[in-house]
């Protein structure tokens, strides 16, 4: 955000003659990059270098304050600095005086800075009347104050002042003989314009005295690249020898009456007089409530006959104060009738389903023809479709919730091409009913061609089709028979595994993944066979056992 803020400065030091020493409008072509020095033709000289004070177009003014004229300068930070020669002054009492805006706190901190001050006739450092501004108490805002010379301590007003709002700021340096007793004042907001200076100053002292040479020269001043820098705007600067000569009053000002609720109509009771109109001021004085934007001469009041707080729409009047019987509501459906007031909303419903369709939604004081008083169909042409109506699997939003199929009960399914009651499929569909035939629950099958091949069919050895889907052609398990036969121990392992014969048996042992590649093979002759199954990774083997003969098959579960 910015603040504007409008000072007025004023050095006094008491001269025989009273005048006006300077006076700066700005009245210099606006430029973004040409620094005030080249627009002024060498009228206010450098100091330093870095970024330039720069001339911006337009003007800053002060409630009873001399019209302004020209433009106004601006800046922001660390960089060059200017300043301006008048009529050296040697004793008694300076007054300079300026409008200053600030538009934005920038980096300002609570240890401040100083932006403008008067300067010795034969120096560009010995300051004095420095105007200082720094953090105010209240976010958001800052203080004002004022130090003899530039390395003494700041006076602060304690007055919090809002940004992007105008201050007006008299400042005096007043040369008193003796060695180092000069004091600066400022005077904040003063009303007075022209006369006497007012009373009650805020002072400061300390530091050496200038030089004998006076003061001759008064400076804008940036604040150094390690100091907390304000955005602001500086405008018609005076420099003087009477307060009267830096605090010309406007001519020709008019009453001007506040207007706090910005209904352009202003307070009769609260008005001020000013050469051009304060923020929040107006020329009317006309409102009867400057609390109410509501309320003003342009209100319009409607009769409320039947006083239940609704009046006539078409029995109206326009004044600031309400007249008796009247309300600012205009709404009353019957104002005979004090149980009819407001009117109702009524949407048509097509399909006769006791819901209507909100996009037909018509406000009246009475029914039109086929509608109804509640909306909230989302399908007007479809009885079956209706809040809370009940929802079915059918893809369609029922109850108008705005979701659909929502409560249902979802079930996977995948292809069964040959009907044997087994799918095929990694992903499936889910559906909230079952589409009957061709559709299975599972995903087992390993033909889906074939419905004589299923995980429930019977496996028929050796003929090189695994007709149950087991992995493999063969009966998978081991069984006691007549060679006494018993399972593989443990099953599932993380290590070597066991397979025991009632007897000693002479064959060998197959171990193969689930891509048919042997990861074991081993002989044996023996009733107990170990198997180092220790050394497969984890996963699911099939043991191919082939003895007499015979051959059987199992699972080996590793983990």
């Amino acid at each position: 955000m910015k603040l504007i803020s409008l000072f007025i400065v004023f050095v006094h030091v008491v001269s025989v003659n009273a005048q006006l020493l300077m006076y700066e409008p700005f009245d210099y072509t606006p430029s973004n990059s040409n620094g005030l020095f080249t627009q002024s033709g060498g009228i206010w000289s450098n100091v330093n270098t870095g970024d330039s004070i720069l001339v911006s177009g337009g003007s800053l003014t002060f409630p009873g304050l001399l019209q302004s004229s020209g433009n106004k300068i601006t800046f922001d930070g660390s960089g060059t600095d200017n300043y301006r020669l008048f009529t050296p002054q040697t004793s008694g009492s300076i007054y300079a005086s300026f409008v200053l805006n600030i538009t934005s706190l920038g980096t300002l901190n609570s240890s401040g800075t100083y932006v403008l001050n008067l300067v010795s006739t034969t120096s560009t450092s010995a300051f004095g009347a420095c105007v200082w501004l720094k953090m105010g108490a209240i976010p958001g805002t800052y203080n004002i104050g004022i130090s003899n010379r530039s390395n003494s301590l700041p006076t602060y007003s304690s007055i919090n002042f809002d940004i992007n709002s105008t201050q007006f700021i008299v400042l005096a340096y007043t040369i008193v003989p003796g060695d180092a007793n000069d004091i600066s004042s400022i005077w904040i907001n003063s009303n007075q314009f022209g006369g006497p200076e007012p009373a009650n100053p805020v002072t400061a002292s300390g530091g050496v005295d200038f030089l004998a040479s006076g003061v001759g020269r008064i400076l804008l001043r940036q604040p150094g690249s390690n100091s907390a820098a304000p955005f602001l705007e500086i405008d018609e600067i005076r420099v003087g020898t009477t307060w009267e000569a830096v605090t010309p009053a406007c001519t020709g000002s008019i009453t001007y009456f506040a207007d706090i609720d910005g209904d352009s109509f202003g307070n009769p009771n609260n008005s001020i007089q000013s050469c051009s109109a304060p923020f929040g001021y107006v020329t009317d004085n006309t409102d009867c409530d400057d609390n109410n934007n509501q309320i003003n001469p342009e209100t319009v009041w409607f009769v409320d006959a039947d006083q239940d707080g609704y009046g006539d729409p078409n029995n109206f009047t326009t004044s600031c104060l309400a007249p008796p019987g009247t309300t600012l509501n205009g709404d009353d459906c019957d104002d005979f009738n004090s149980q009819i007031a407001l009117p109702s909303i009524y949407y048509t419903d097509s399909d006769g389903d006791g819901f209507g369709d909100d996009a037909t939604g018509l406000e009246s004081c009475s029914q039109p023809p086929n509608t109804i008083t509640i909306g909230g169909d989302c399908d007007d042409m479809n009885d079956q479709i209706y809040p809370g109506a009940s929802e079915l699997c059918d893809a369609v939003d029922n109850n108008c919730d705005g979701n659909i199929d929502e409560g249902l009960t979802f079930i996977i399914y995948y292809t069964d091409s040959d009907n044997d009651g087994f799918g095929t499929g990694s992903t499936g569909s889910s559906l909230c009913e079952n589409p009957g035939l061709g559709f299975s629950t599972n995903n087992e099958d390993c033909d889906d061609s074939n419905g004589q091949i299923n995980p429930n069919a019977t496996d028929i050895l050796d003929n090189g089709i695994d007709e149950n889907c087991d992995g493999v052609d063969g009966i998978l398990g081991l069984m006691d028979g007549h060679f006494g036969i018993s399972t593989i121990y443990p099953n599932p392992t993380n290590g070597n595994s066991t397979l025991n014969f009632s007897s000693i048996l002479t064959g060998e042992i197959s171990v193969r993944d689930l891509t048919g590649k042997i990861v074991i093979r081993q002989s044996f002759d023996d009733k107990e066979i170990k198997i180092a199954s220790s050394i497969l990774p984890s996963g699911t083997y099939i043991v191919e056992i082939n003895f007499s003969g015979a051959k059987l098959f199992s699972k080996l579960m590793k983990y």
